[in-house]
């Protein structure tokens, strides 16, 4: 993750060429981490070492706060601070919190920027390395940004906090985006969210509020969606919430169980069967739907009298299902 953030940072012509004079300088020999950093620097006049050495030398990960201030007629600031982040309540920086040299990325679009769906017009990307506790960062524009990620890409090594209002905005623009890199910002959103509500940074009630808009998303989307349904039944559902957390689940994943079926077809891709596990395993493991356990009780029997009468995508799913609820 951080040398990915590193080459992300000095861009990939400078990061291949320092790369490959690193391999040349030391073909047939020994190298340690400071002759890539080395190597590295040369190219991009960049004090890589220092960077790199604030993520592989000291403990955790930092979290950066954004808030943007913007006045008519003023271009937009985004004003960005770090503090280490915690699993538990991050109140605010600990005066002995770590500082991190952070390749800050923002990614943003002007409110008036419009363009075809899922294009992301008129984004831009503003980089600064933040060294400091706290720094301030102009965008190219007036006005505020119609959604502003603090981490551009995801390449970032590090956690991002937005004001409620903000995340909200940028939830809206991962929901619509498409083509290459999508995939990539919506997992990050969620990713980032969930760690969000483990921090004590954003309500659950509100990255629930957020899953709505993923339910269609592909696979790599939505196992994700499921990977935090499964952490909030965990750590958050108790027997008081239990039946509606399972009307929630089943509300959010049931159209797409109906619509991908519990048996394999032909044409099916291997997208398509993985997805089916992953939801079907959800269900069963998250909700007591009826078309569920109907549609289990009838393939355990299937299975029981023909074992290769049922699919082997979800027999195992159907045999759980039908001892928890069967006859």
């Amino acid at each position: 993750a951080v040398i990915e953030m590193l080459s992300h940072w000095l861009g990939d012509t400078k990061f291949r060429t320092g790369v490959r004079g690193y391999i040349d300088a030391h073909e047939w020999g020994n190298a340690g981490g400071a002759d890539i950093f080395r190597a590295l620097a040369k190219v991009s006049q960049q004090d890589v070492a220092a960077v790199a050495s604030t993520f592989l030398d000291q403990p955790g990960v930092p979290l950066v706060r954004a808030t943007v201030s913007c006045d008519s007629g003023k271009k937009a600031v985004v004003s960005v601070s770090q503090q280490r982040f915690r699993g538990g309540h991050n109140a605010g920086a600990v005066a002995n919190d770590p500082l991190w040299r952070i390749p800050v990325c923002l990614e943003a679009a002007a409110s008036h920027a419009r363009g075809a769906r899922g294009k992301r017009p008129g984004a831009i990307t503003v980089c600064k390395l933040l060294t400091t506790r706290s720094a301030k960062i102009e965008l190219p524009f007036e006005g505020c940004p119609r959604w502003l990620l603090p981490n551009a890409g995801y390449h970032g090594y590090y956690r991002y906090a937005l004001p409620s209002a903000e995340l909200t905005k940028l939830s809206s623009e991962a929901k619509i985006a498409s083509g290459n890199g999508a995939t990539r910002t919506q997992v990050g959103l969620l990713t980032n969210s969930w760690a969000l509500v483990q921090a004590g940074e954003l309500q659950a009630i509100a990255l629930l509020d957020m899953l709505d808009d993923f339910a269609d998303a592909d696979r790599e989307v939505l196992t994700e969606v499921v990977r935090i349904l499964e952490h909030t039944a965990d750590a958050l559902v108790d027997p008081t919430s239990q039946k509606a957390f399972e009307q929630y689940v089943a509300s959010l994943l049931l159209a797409r169980a109906k619509k991908i079926g519990w048996d394999s077809k032909a044409g099916d891709t291997e997208s398509t069967r993985l997805l089916r596990r992953r939801i079907f395993q959800a269900l069963a493991d998250l909700t007591r739907d009826p078309w569920m356990v109907r549609g289990a009780i009838k393939r355990a029997r299937k299975l029981l009298a023909d074992p290769s009468s049922v699919s082997s995508d979800t027999a195992s799913i159907a045999l759980q299902v039908a001892a928890r609820h069967g006859e």
